[in-house]
């Protein structure tokens, strides 16, 4: 049930990871409805948007479809509805100054780190890759600068070593509930408070993503065998599990996808990192990095998804083979 103190939302997102959120805000009677992206259908959120609409129309959500370039003229469809707050959550656009303007107790947007560090569209795929312990997701007031507004509260979970992106996501879209409900009792009684974030570190620089998460390009799905480890390999196919494209190499001038991988313990005495060091059972098909060993557990091609070790044996890998960058 609504309490009379409660400030009436609207939720802005392009992701069904909003759901919880939605769902429980719905229950409460404290969501007057949701803005979703109007996308042409070649965009990469389409899929996404279209499925979480279809979500919506089922849970008996209300929802408008706005374009980025009418999303200042949303302020005479809010007005009907008497919005006060607003909230955004995997949104892909910026919100005009006259929209951020129009809230009487602001906009505030939940993003998935500790910012200043990741801001940007891709904050946990880089964060697994670069093996954070800890996921922060950060509710700050939203300005028409990215990812820059001052904090108002956060909540951490542990990064689990096997985490994948999906899990990871599916963690973060439920500590969203706490921080949107310390938020409306906030609002409901008191002034808030808020914190400027920090100045980012001069040693994040060693870090991809971590002044700026962005989108994945082709380079950063590569395996450099000679370059990364077993650990940053692994990582690189938790970080991107389920997507499109994971962590790619070639065999005989053949893509393939590395879906996920292990560390292991195995002598190298000196090989080539790349290079096919053991293929059988139970251990699998083991190959060399630039530090100690790494087995390719799932691989996907044009052939379809195979163990590491079916894969060897179907296309007749041998030790010794040297897999490619």
């Amino acid at each position: 049930m609504n309490d009379n103190n409660t400030k009436p939302l609207v939720v802005f997102t392009a992701s069904s990871l909003a759901l919880p959120l939605l769902n429980q805000l719905q229950k409460n009677g404290q969501l007057t409805t949701v803005v979703l992206p109007a996308l042409e259908s070649s965009s990469p959120f389409a899929h996404e948007v279209f499925n979480l609409r279809a979500r919506l129309q089922e849970k008996g959500i209300p929802y408008l479809n706005c374009g980025k370039e009418q999303l200042s003229e949303l302020v005479h469809d809010l007005d009907r509805m008497q919005v006060e707050v607003g909230v955004i959550f995997t949104y892909p656009h910026v919100l005009p100054e006259k929209l951020l303007a129009y809230f009487a107790h602001g906009v505030f947007n939940l993003h998935g780190s500790r910012l200043p560090a990741y801001p940007g569209p891709c904050p946990l795929y880089w964060q697994i890759r670069n093996r954070e312990p800890v996921l922060t997701l950060t509710l700050h007031k939203a300005t028409n600068e990215p990812d820059q507004g001052d904090i108002v509260a956060t909540r951490e979970i542990p990064i689990h070593p096997l985490d994948t992106l999906q899990s990871l996501s599916n963690q973060m879209a439920w500590l969203a509930l706490p921080l949107i409900a310390e938020l409306q009792q906030v609002l409901a009684g008191q002034k808030l408070t808020y914190q400027p974030q920090l100045t980012a570190d001069k040693n994040w620089e060693s870090m991809p993503g971590k002044n700026y998460a962005r989108r994945p390009r082709a380079s950063d799905l590569q395996i450099i065998w000679h370059n990364m480890s077993a650990e940053a390999i692994s990582a690189m196919c938790r970080a991107g599990a389920g997507q499109p494209f994971s962590a790619l190499f070639y065999y005989n001038n053949c893509p393939l996808l590395l879906q996920q991988a292990t560390p292991v313990d195995y002598p190298q005495f000196g090989i080539t990192a790349g290079t096919i060091l053991f293929i059988g059972e139970p251990e699998g098909l083991i190959v060399a990095t630039r530090e100690n060993a790494v087995r390719l557990d799932i691989i996907s091609c044009a052939d379809g998804l195979f163990t590491g070790y079916a894969f060897a044996e179907r296309f007749s890998l041998d030790a010794g083979i040297q897999l490619k960058s």
